[in-house]
């Protein structure tokens, strides 16, 4: 296997499909098998493009067999043998991701949903037909009426009512902001694209990641991508924006202010420091934009950490009682993380769970604003819209998470019955959210999980019938289930 050879191949090895031996490769373009011709049979290639591919898994009775399904006239499998298909599965999916995330080719849609339509302009109705004016009738002399009573006395105003701290206008242009694919050129020459005010940042070194080499991007999401600095013998994650969210500067600022208070009990959060100058690109050099610099957290995602350890349910437990009891502290301090889901939960080297990703955020100064995202659709009621938010907004996807961590714990072969190497998931999905009574995961845990397990799954299935923000499935009462 090579890694990072020549003409950009991510990864080469040999190959069997459909009885042929051959090479299979990824490059920058998608996947390539290769035939070796031998007797009467000659060379046959095969490209499967980026822009084509629906999904990758790894499938067969020894879990060997490396599985693309491709979008052509019908959906198409493409079956290869290789021998590490899991490594192929996961250069495969990220490659694929980046490249919708820079072209915008084959993207699902956004968590978030697009804003109504706003209502065609009508004409205005045609004009009445002119009536002529009643007859006046005759009336008698009006009776002499009674003097005006006396003003009441003049009372002093009450004091105006505190009203929270409203953000700015927005000063937006309509421009779209750069693109990912932007950004990848501003990181082949950091140092001329980066500001001075980011310090020792502006001098530093990008670093490729080394899973997908032709690219400098490491995760990419909604409304930006994240890139890895170093500076000395310390790295640090940079993220750059890809769309401008309603205030993004107030929000940030609101948001860093806060932590700074409350940060020291929970450490379990990643401090970070926003520039709203930071970065430029090659299309517009004279305008620079906002960046956030952030400590560089070496770890897994939750998924990942599950697929890793599902052969020790006691870890996996013990993480989903260390998840419930951060999710009740961050309630506690009036904090709302916003989108909660697998990838914004790493596991760092030394065992802990982090939280990142704050975009969506909720701290006590945006009371009475609405939420600038909905967060991933796989761990959100289905119910929810921009005015749900507030410190309880993470109840419901904290319920989420905490049930498929102990219900895993308990009945490992969850994972691979109802995740199936799905990485925006865990066990559930939004359609188990629309209609639960004809949910296999939900009608499984109801009927075959332990008793703690069964409590959970109830309190989802009444948590769906109730207000988004409901408080009954809070993380201070899933603690309360024994």
């Amino acid at each position: 296997m090579v890694s990072g050879s020549q003409d950009d191949v991510i990864l080469a090895s040999s190959c069997t499909k459909d009885r042929r031996k051959g090479t299979l490769t990824l490059d920058s373009n998608g996947v390539t098998f290769i035939s070796k011709p031998s007797g009467r049979q000659k060379e046959v290639r095969l490209d499967l493009k980026f822009a084509d591919m629906v999904s990758v898994s790894v499938e067969g009775t020894l879990r060997k067999k490396l599985v693309i399904i491709t979008r052509g006239s019908d959906l198409k499998q493409n079956y290869f043998a290789v021998s590490d298909p899991h490594t192929w599965k996961d250069h495969v999916a990220i490659a694929t991701k980046v490249y919708r995330s820079f072209t915008g080719v084959g993207l699902k849609k956004a968590a978030n949903p697009s804003p109504p339509p706003q209502p065609r302009s009508q004409p205005p109705p045609p004009p009445k037909p002119a009536t002529p004016p009643p007859p006046k009738v005759a009336t008698s002399p009006p009776k002499p009426q009674p003097p005006p009573a006396p003003p009441p006395p003049v009372q002093k105003p009450a004091p105006p009512k505190a009203t929270p701290a409203k953000p700015p206008a927005s000063r937006g242009t309509g421009e779209p902001w750069p693109s990912g694919q932007d950004y990848e050129q501003c990181f082949q020459s950091i140092k001329y694209s980066l500001h001075k005010s980011l310090g020792d940042l502006a001098t530093g070194q990008p670093v490729k990641n080394p899973r997908s080499p032709v690219w400098y991007v490491y995760a990419s999401g909604n409304y930006g991508a994240v890139y890895k600095m170093k500076v000395g013998n310390n790295f640090y994650a940079l993220k750059c924006f890809t769309r401008k969210t309603s205030n993004l500067n107030w929000r940030y600022s609101k948001i860093s202010e806060y932590l700074g208070k409350v940060r020291h009990k929970l450490d379990f959060l990643v401090g970070f420091d926003y520039y709203e100058t930071g970065i430029r690109t090659m299309k517009d050099p004279s305008k620079y934009y906002p960046v956030l610099r952030m400590s560089w957290i070496d770890g897994v995602s939750l998924n990942r950490y599950i697929t890793d350890n599902i052969s020790k349910p006691k870890a996996i437990r013990n993480l989903a009682e260390e998840f419930v009891e951060n999710l009740a502290a961050l309630r506690k301090a009036r904090i709302a993380h916003g989108d909660l889901a697998g990838d914004n939960l790493i596991i760092d080297s030394s065992g802990r769970l982090r939280l990142i990703d704050y975009d969506g955020a909720y701290v006590p100064a945006f009371d009475g604003q609405g939420a600038t995202e909905l967060g991933h659709a796989d761990f959100q009621h289905p119910g929810r819209t921009q005015t749900d938010y507030s410190e309880e907004t993470d109840n419901f996807s904290c319920l989420v998470i905490y049930l498929s961590m102990v219900a895993i714990s308990e009945e490992p072969a969850l994972w691979d019955l109802y995740n199936g190497d799905d990485p925006d998931c865990l066990l559930f999905r939004k359609s188990d959210f629309k209609d639960p009574s004809s949910s296999k995961v939900i009608n499984h845990l109801s009927a075959k999980g332990s008793r703690k397990v069964r409590q959970l799954t109830n309190l989802l299935v009444e948590a769906l019938r109730r207000d988004p923000l409901w408080k009954g499935c809070s993380a201070q009462e899933l603690m309360s289930i024994k």
